[in-house]
């Protein structure tokens, strides 16, 4: 009798506690949100700024991710981040896809136009810049300025833009698109660096500042495991979706990537990887719920968001990385200075979707939109997903399959 208790106890515990999310779940099922409460402000702030990005005439996409001040401060997403990011508002803001009047079709409209005109344009794959003219640099309007800004090698961006193209389709329902330009995705699956080692320190952006006297190149790198991550997930539902030969082998290669992650969240704030926190760079919700459900993984994130929280530089303040630059000048980051890139929202989206924190409590370190420069706030793509997450928090989460 005593033998038939400690087994079912353990039946009992193992599942209460012990289980997992299976690598197959992650890659075939989609964050689906119902019964939010308690975030009218929060989608009524979202609604005002996809509104006025959709009804800015002047918001051409050669430079939705652009920011420049007198102080070189930048704020720069490729276009994967963009799409990616706007298509998951698709279903938080009002209104039906299939009309054009409303914002939420608008929006999938907007959508369409980028992705048609850059996704499917080999040259923005190798070597992605944001310019309206096919030049290699762009020209701001502040004259002292020139800035080039772009990506080499099938790293990074390149898996983002993958993620960005299924995250189009499931949002819009525009499958008619990516079916008819499929035998060139699957052309830059191919070409892509598949494995989490060559995604490691990547060269993965550079910009050429000048002022009056000289121009001088400032490069990042960049630990673009979520890139790949994200991209392979994307691509397989993509290939299970038309039934492509593909698929099992890019299943195979996104659970190495999903188990790589699991290895790269144990990393400090202030790391190698240009001062940003990595393991919540480019954060899905789909890795959060990863290594939220990895004993290991969660308690190692656990340390080092605390870590941040409390450290000198950051310490009381670490969701106001307002500027939120890609470069570092100095290891304190005094006065946010080409520093903190991307902090304040890595580490709220870990928070939000690795920890899984209370609305409540993830409201009293939302983190700011951009306050400096040029760029309207709704051209923010950083702090929109940062509002997507808060928002998914106040919410039911299901997990439903894609396919």
């Amino acid at each position: 009798m005593k033998q038939i208790f400690i087994i079912l106890f353990i039946l009992v515990t193992n599942t209460i506690i012990g289980f997992t999310v299976t690598d197959d779940e992650i890659i075939n099922q989609v964050m689906v949100l119902s019964n939010i409460t308690g975030a009218d402000d929060l989608l009524e702030e979202l609604e005002n700024l996809i509104g006025q990005l959709v009804n800015d005439p002047n918001d051409y996409y050669s430079n939705i991710g652009f920011n420049f001040t007198s102080c070189m401060t930048y704020l720069c997403y490729f276009r994967g981040t963009t799409i990616s990011t706007l298509a998951m508002c698709i279903p938080l803001v009002s209104g039906t896809i299939g009309d054009t009047g409303t914002l939420k079709g608008k929006l999938a409209q907007r959508l369409k136009t980028e992705v048609t005109n850059y996704f499917f344009n080999q040259a923005y794959w190798d070597w992605e810049h944001y310019t309206s003219t096919g030049n290699p640099y762009v020209y701001p309007a502040n004259y002292r300025k020139d800035i080039a800004w772009n990506h080499g090698q099938r790293v990074g961006p390149h898996w983002e833009k993958m993620y960005a193209l299924w995250c189009y389709g499931y949002y819009t329902g525009d499958w008619t698109t990516i079916q008819n330009n499929w035998s060139f995705i699957r052309d830059r699956y191919n070409q892509g660096y598949k494995t989490p080692d060559n995604n490691q320190k990547s060269c993965i952006i550079s910009y050429r500042p000048c002022d009056s006297t000289n121009c001088y190149i400032m490069s990042t790198y960049r630990n673009a495991t979520n890139d790949l991550c994200n991209g392979l997930i994307g691509y397989v539902r993509m290939a299970d979706r038309f039934n492509d030969s593909t698929r099992t082998q890019a299943r195979t290669e996104a659970k190495s990537a999903l188990a790589d992650v699991l290895n790269r969240v144990n990393v400090s704030w202030n790391s190698a990887e240009w001062g940003d926190w990595a393991p919540g760079y480019n954060l899905s919700p789909e890795i959060g719920r990863w290594i939220n459900d990895n004993t290991t993984a969660r308690n190692n994130a656990q340390t080092r968001l605390d870590e941040a929280a409390n450290a000198g530089a950051l310490k009381g303040h670490w969701w106001c990385g307002f500027m939120n630059n890609f470069g570092k000048n100095s290891s304190n980051y005094t006065e946010d200075m080409w520093g903190v890139p991307n902090l304040s929202h890595e580490l709220f989206l870990g928070r939000a979707w690795m920890l899984q924190e209370t609305a409540s409590s993830l409201r009293q370190v939302k983190p700011w939109h951009v306050i400096m420069g040029s760029v309207p706030e709704y051209r923010d793509m950083l702090y929109l997903r940062s509002l997507i997450a808060l928002i998914s928090r106040h919410a039911t989460i299901t997990w439903v399959n894609v396919n």
